[in-house]
């Protein structure tokens, strides 16, 4: 019975995972750091998304909603 009860979870767990069909959208990293109280540093690699200039984000804004359509 616990075999069985095996079976059923290892198909049902591996069936799901290989019927998943998504890969993220590729953007390139630009580091921006901002330096906080002279010690604190942060660095994000996407904050170039945060501002929209229409011929740098647009693409990539397109490739997005092929891939989740609203």
């Amino acid at each position: 019975m616990k075999k069985l009860l095996f079976f059923i979870i290892l198909i049902s767990v591996s069936s799901t995972a290989l019927c998943q069909d998504y890969y993220p959208v590729k953007t390139h990293k630009k580091i921006v750091t901002d330096t906080f109280y002279t010690d604190y540093v942060i660095e994000d690699p996407y904050r170039w998304m945060e501002d929209v200039h229409p011929e740098v984000i647009a693409p990539w804004l397109e490739k997005h909603d092929e891939w989740f359509p609203s």
